[in-house]
């Protein structure tokens, strides 16, 4: 994918097997990459749960969370896509695979 995506023109940022630490570094660096004119696509391909209406992302060193800790040591997936969007970019395409 990471191929396709840049002889199309994208800017990859590809990240893999990262503790909470390290997602959240990337996260926010990508979050701060977006410029208001870009085409944003997010693809995350990993652990994820769903918990009272709201997905999360799961770092590779949260393996066993339960749903009262989700918004203290998970990535709340809603938060971030609201997060991308603030940036204002063109259009934004956020695709889990969990």
């Amino acid at each position: 994918m990471t191929s396709e995506l840049k002889s199309i023109g994208f800017t990859v940022t590809k990240a893999l097997h990262l503790t909470r630490d390290k997602m959240d570094s990337v996260l926010e660096e990508f979050k701060k990459s977006i410029q208001q004119s870009d085409m944003v696509l997010f693809y995350f391909a990993g652990h994820g749960v769903q918990w009272k209406d709201q997905n999360y992302l799961l770092a590779t060193d949260i393996p066993n969370v339960s749903g009262i800790d989700l918004n203290e040591k998970a990535i709340n997936a809603q938060r971030f896509l609201n997060d991308l969007c603030d940036q204002k970019p063109f259009v934004t395409i956020f695709l889990l695979d969990c």
